[in-house]
């Protein structure tokens, strides 16, 4: 499969992730869109859609780019009116539900002082060992 077909398929893992954790709006922006979408559409909104204030880029890359994922991502927010933005990255070796997330710190903090995420039990994949 091509670079273009892993990144896509990488795309669908994601959102059919968070589809099952309950974000069923959620979905996979389509790589190659017509002419008429993209003008219905406007300007790109990030990799995945439904997802509300928030503006998410993809990336399935051999060397993660950081920053350049972070840049992206910001550029979609702005041109989406987005509130936040993140990027999914790819964990090599890994199921999708261990991918790294990047978002700013300073966004982190919002979520945090709002109280999100809610509290989960110890053990519920929550990240917290039991």
């Amino acid at each position: 499969m091509s670079n273009v077909g892993n990144s896509y398929m990488f795309r669908l893992e994601a959102a059919a992730y968070l589809q099952l954790r309950g974000l069923a709006e959620t979905v996979a922006r389509p790589i190659h869109r017509s002419l008429a979408q993209q003008f219905i559409e406007g300007q790109d909104h990030g990799d995945l859609l439904g997802l509300g204030p928030w503006a998410i880029e993809v990336r399935n890359e051999r060397t993660m780019d950081l920053s350049g994922a972070m840049n992206t991502a910001r550029d979609e927010a702005t041109q989406a009116g987005a509130t936040f933005y993140a990027a999914v990255h790819r964990r090599r070796g890994h199921s999708v539900s261990d991918a790294y997330v990047t978002m700013p710190l300073s966004q982190l903090a919002s979520l945090l002082v709002a109280g999100l995420p809610p509290q989960l039990p110890v053990g519920s994949d929550s990240g917290v060992p039991s």
